[in-house]
């Protein structure tokens, strides 16, 4: 019960000369969230951005294939074409040459008379032979025509052949040029949602310094407030002591002792009564006093006030308190040997039971 209340009391002062001596930390503080809500919102927003840039950039690989595969389609059409072209060529010159070789056929066998009905007359001698020279005319004149015919109907497929390449190399070109256009535009959105990523990660890392600065300045405050309390408590406690001395001494029913304060005798860096915090092996050391807090539940052997006004037991060891260390630890203080009876001071400190 008593290190509770000694824990509640030190509270309780420090906030309160906390908030008399720093009014403007809840303002920080404040302003501190503000800018945390700033750093979220951005945050999203940098993430959305991030997201939008990353669809972009996967459509675009997307018709940068699409691109690769039309182009190959497109070599390949303009390479059937080319070959359907010498193709059509070759059926051209196959057809000029049939009808350039049918016409003076026929012009041999009709212009001239070397197969004429007349020299077929005069130079069969039957019946039989002159139909038999009509029909092998008739005959060779039928070839002729029929490989005319059949080169004219090549040509004409492969014109057809080579007007289809053609038509499907436009479409092709086209859709490439549909592709490259899409491909601009989405370059040119990605673009700007980079600028705009760039632009909020610069806001980003601004209020993001703003917060570290502003919870450094609060740090400070807070440390400047601890110490102030501090120095309000120990300002308490000599105010307390003095009264206490200037009175006539009395016992609080639970235990006694004597009090030697003028002849209070501590080491050179050592804690006194106006010193109220010292750093000694490893640890801090406080102190507080039996005149505040008489501390009569404490089971302390011997009890008694030494010359150097801190509190004893019978085998001379200084009683402190510690909630670092179990009771009946032996510690060394600046003030000498000590053993711990109490608890409930800050971790790291030593708290010296005194009759300052």
């Amino acid at each position: 019960m008593q290190a509770s209340f000694r824990k509640v009391r030190k509270a309780l002062i420090a906030c309160v000369v906390c908030a008399a001596l720093c009014p403007g930390v809840p303002a920080m503080a404040e302003t501190l969230s503000s800018l945390q809500e700033q750093s979220n919102q951005l945050q999203q927003e940098a993430s959305s951005v991030n997201q939008g840039i990353s669809a972009l950039s996967g459509q675009i690989a997307s018709i940068e294939a699409d691109i690769e595969t039309g182009n190959d389609e497109l070599e390949a059409t303009q390479n059937d074409i080319e070959m359907t072209r010498e193709q059509l060529a070759i059926a051209k010159a196959n057809e000029a040459m049939q009808k350039e070789k049918t016409a003076n056929q026929i012009q041999v066998m009709y212009e001239k008379g070397t197969y004429s009905s007349l020299d077929m007359i005069l130079s069969s001698s039957s019946m039989a032979e002159i139909f038999s020279a009509i029909d092998v005319a008739k005959n060779l004149e039928k070839t002729y025509s029929d490989q005319l015919e059949e080169y004219k109907a090549i040509h004409k497929t492969v014109e057809e052949q080579e007007k289809v390449l053609e038509e499907k190399e436009a479409a092709l070109i086209e859709q490439q040029e549909e592709l490259e256009a899409k491909k601009a535009d989405l370059q040119s959105k990605r673009s700007e949602l980079e600028s705009q990523a760039a632009a909020v990660q610069a806001d980003l890392n601004q209020v993001n310094g703003q917060i570290q600065a502003k919870k450094e300045e609060i740090a400070a405050e807070q440390a400047r407030a601890r110490a102030a309390a501090e120095a309000e408590e120990r300002a308490r406690q000599a105010a307390a002591a003095q009264a206490a001395s200037s009175s006539s001494g009395s016992d609080d029913g639970d235990y006694s002792y004597s009090s030697s304060s003028s002849s209070y005798s501590t080491s050179s860096g050592g804690l006194t009564k106006y010193k109220g915090v010292v750093y000694y092996g490893g640890h801090r050391e406080t102190y507080y006093s039996q005149r505040v807090l008489p501390g009569g539940g404490l089971n302390i052997p011997g009890r008694h006030v030494a010359e150097d006004g801190t509190i004893r037991d019978a085998d001379g060891y200084i009683c402190v308190a510690s909630s670092d260390l179990a009771a009946g630890t032996e510690v060394d203080t600046s003030l000498g040997k000590a053993k711990v009876y109490d608890s409930g001071c800050a971790s790291g400190t030593v708290d010296i039971y005194t009759d300052w």
